[in-house]
């Protein structure tokens, strides 16, 4: 029996293309194998996490709000760590504040901060995802929440997406509001604010581009997933930035995780504790909890996605069916072709019998 043809229209085709297209992108979704169908759940916190992979920023200078600052001069009141300590004990001003503390752990830095000239100095501390502004007497004056880089260990280079440690300086005061961010392919995205609106830039051995900033992703502070950049909530980079001045000394601290991978590369980054071990503790637990709630709704909103996509999948291809049973139906039958009879042979006619030689008949 012939078979009767199956009509492919632009329909139809376009139709199960969809379906494809569709059933493939569940069956990736639900496998969690694409980053990108990881982001793509309209979670708040998944798409603040993508919206500033960037952290060496490109400055624009023209954008820069303290050029005619005047950096301080330094005043050397202590030249010799050995004698940090018994200065800072000295001077009742630095009781109770951060000052005796550095000067225990890393007398370097606390000469520095004591002859800097300045009044102020920050400290990042990434063990408790914590920026830090004190009095030059070590009184803490601000603290912010804070999301750093995502790898760990120190910087080395450009684009290792990694927050430099030790002790810096800020170097400029900019208006980022409507900075663009650029990836590290090249590809500059129309979006605005990704830095938030203001950006305080450090001066590194190893880059500039880094900075303390705000964001256009609010559900990221408090984690690990930026560029190398030291990103704030916008309402607290606007109060952090006024009592901040250009040349005012920065302390990033290393966390235990970032230690561990310092010691294997060999680099030894100095640490002192901002807050007792209690306090610490606690923050951290906190930090934990808030990590698990956060890690949970994520994953609710990747399931829910993920469940959406299938649901979509499955009605492209039932619609494709549908097409498809419609078109075979809506095909004309083929007429079947008129057999003509078989030609019927007239049977061979007998041979006929040999002639009797005269000589043999009677």
């Amino acid at each position: 029996m012939n078979k009767l043809p199956i009509m492919r229209t632009p329909l139809l085709l376009t139709l199960r293309a969809a379906a494809i297209f569709a059933a493939a992108a569940a069956i990736t979704a639900c496998s969690g194998a694409s980053s990108a169908d990881s982001s793509a759940a309209t979670d708040d916190s998944a798409s603040n996490v993508a919206a500033d992979t960037v952290g060496e920023a490109k400055i624009d200078e023209a954008d820069r709000l303290d050029k005619d600052s005047v950096a301080a001069q330094a005043k050397i009141k202590v030249s010799d760590v050995s004698q940090v300590a018994s200065y800072v004990a000295a001077d009742s001003r630095y009781a109770g504040g951060i000052m005796p503390v550095i000067a225990s752990h890393v007398p370097k830095y606390a000469m520095d901060l004591i002859n800097s000239g300045y009044d102020k100095f920050i400290v990042v501390d990434k063990s408790r995802m914590k920026v830090l502004l004190y009095d030059i007497y070590g009184k803490e004056l601000r603290k912010y929440g804070m999301a750093c880089s995502r790898v760990y260990g120190t910087k080395h280079k450009f684009r290792d997406n990694r927050t430099p440690e030790g002790f810096f300086s800020i170097e400029g005061k900019y208006d980022s509001t409507d900075w663009l961010y650029t990836n590290d392919d090249g590809y500059t995205s129309p979006a605005r604010g990704v830095f938030g609106p203001r950006f305080l830039r450090l001066r590194t051995p190893v880059t500039m581009q880094v900075g303390i900033h705000g964001t256009s992703s609010p559900g990221s502070i408090g984690r690990r997933c930026s560029h190398g950049c030291i990103r704030l909530q916008n309402q607290n980079i606007l109060d952090l930035f006024p009592l901040v001045s250009a040349g005012m000394p920065v302390i990033v601290l290393p966390s235990p995780a970032d230690q561990a991978v310092n010691r294997r590369e060999g680099v030894d980054i100095p640490y002192f504790p901002t807050a007792d071990s209690a306090s610490l503790a606690e923050e951290q637990k906190a930090q934990r909890i808030l990590d698990e709630k956060q890690a949970e709704a994520m994953m609710k909103k990747r399931e829910e996605a993920a469940k959406r996509r299938a649901e979509e999948a499955a009605k492209a291809a039932k619609a494709a069916k549908a097409a498809e049973a419609d078109s075979t139906a809506a095909a004309p039958a083929e007429t079947p072709a008129e057999e003509t009879p078989a030609k019927t042979e007239a049977p061979a006619p007998a041979p006929a019998a040999p002639e009797v030689p005269d000589s043999l008949r009677h």
